[in-house]
């Protein structure tokens, strides 16, 4: 497993990056700040846990950190109660796409933890998806 770096930090998130990843932080850094206050506007959150997102470059770091069971394609998420998990492959997939896939699972975590309370209880899938 390769070694990640600290991309950006604040008080609502970390971004820990591949270093490979070096030639995309400019387009990165801030605008996952700015989804973040959205997101917990929208569900009227004055306060979150430091989220931590973490971005792969490497499929097999993905499924071993996530025990993710399928084979993945250009672009995967998941999320638990520690942390936000993204891979990606940016020879085939935009940074835009990225940025979108990042958010989305930001919303699962905050929506699913912060609002739910994570309880086992059965959730409306279809609610949780439109809202991500």
């Amino acid at each position: 497993m390769e070694i990640l770096e600290i991309l950006e930090e604040s008080k609502y998130y970390k971004v820990i990056i591949s270093p490979s990843f070096q030639k995309i932080k400019k387009e990165l850094k801030g605008k996952i700040y700015v989804q973040i206050i959205n997101i917990m506007n929208f569900f009227q959150i004055k306060e979150i846990e430091q989220l931590k997102i973490f971005i792969y470059d490497n499929e097999q770091d993905f499924k071993n950190v996530t025990k993710y069971p399928y084979n993945l394609g250009p672009l995967a998420g998941a999320y638990n109660r520690y942390a936000v998990y993204v891979y990606v492959d940016l020879k085939r997939i935009s940074i835009e796409e990225l940025h979108n896939s990042i958010i989305h699972e930001v919303t699962h975590k905050i929506y699913n933890y912060n609002i739910l309370g994570k309880t086992n209880e059965p959730k409306l899938v279809w609610l949780d998806e439109g809202l991500a």
